[in-house]
């Protein structure tokens, strides 16, 4: 799945009727937390109506946007703009997502701190991206990538620095995909492929290479998807399934 965040684009969307100022909860940090209220029908998966209750954070007083989701408060402290899911709501037809501010000082230094792209972010001179669960936020290190060269795939999880591909990300680590050349690395990503599983064919000017596995003797210059149920993909010589060759039964 893409880094929690998505769901801060719900609270974006949210308008309604000026609330009292809240307490804070689920140790979120304190402000005026003048709260706003949009409730949204949603269609369940078993085709039911439910309702989305979303409760965005509105503190100007306290907290000064950095960049992206990065903010700071008046000690110059840094923050995350996170959310959480009220577990009171979990067993109902409902549900409330709580928006707050999260204090992530002792793993960012703002005065390192650089947007890259999308979650992607440099911090103490390494790269991270933003990660969360339904209660926190956190940042997950592409270990190994260089903050000034890096730049993160299109629609995939991973990216390319001036030496090295990476590849995978949450819930495991980033991994590097030995021996494949940053400058000429190309994205085939089946159909039943998503932003992390796994599944994902690259090519670059030598080689072919399944996830973060070589695919030995597959022909980079012919190599193409195919996406059929028991064949994906093919060259000039080999027919494949999950970056392993499969029996040749005639032509494509």
């Amino acid at each position: 799945m893409k880094p929690s965040f998505y769901i801060i684009l719900l609270f974006s969307l949210a308008a309604g009727c000026k609330g009292q100022p809240q307490s804070t909860r689920h140790g979120e940090a304190p402000g005026n937390n003048i709260i706003n209220f949009k409730a949204t029908d949603v269609d369940s998966a078993n085709g039911s109506r439910g309702r989305t209750l979303v409760d965005p954070v509105d503190d100007t007083i306290n907290y000064r946007k950095v960049s992206g989701v990065m903010y700071k408060d008046t000690s110059g402290k840094a923050f995350v703009l996170s959310v959480y899911q009220d577990a009171r709501y979990l067993a109902s037809d409902s549900s409330l997502f709580v928006q707050y501010y999260q204090d992530v000082s002792e793993q960012i230094d703002l005065k390192t701190y650089r947007l890259i792209e999308d979650d992607y972010f440099t911090t103490k001179g390494k790269v991270f991206l933003w990660w969360g669960d339904m209660q926190h936020s956190f940042p997950v290190e592409v270990i190994g990538a260089d903050p000034n060269s890096f730049k993160p795939f299109d629609k995939l999880a991973g990216g390319v620095d001036k030496a090295r591909v990476f590849y995978g990300g949450p819930p495991s680590d980033f991994q590097i995909i030995s021996g494949a050349n940053p400058k000429t690395i190309k994205i085939l990503n089946p159909k039943k492929g998503c932003w992390n599983c796994g599944d994902c064919y690259f090519t670059d000017d030598k080689h072919v290479f399944f996830g973060n596995h070589l695919i030995k003797g597959a022909d980079p210059k012919t190599f193409k998807l195919v996406n059929q149920d028991q064949i994906d993909a093919i060259d000039k010589r080999h027919q494949y399934f999950d970056g392993t060759e499969v029996k040749r039964k005639g032509k494509l």
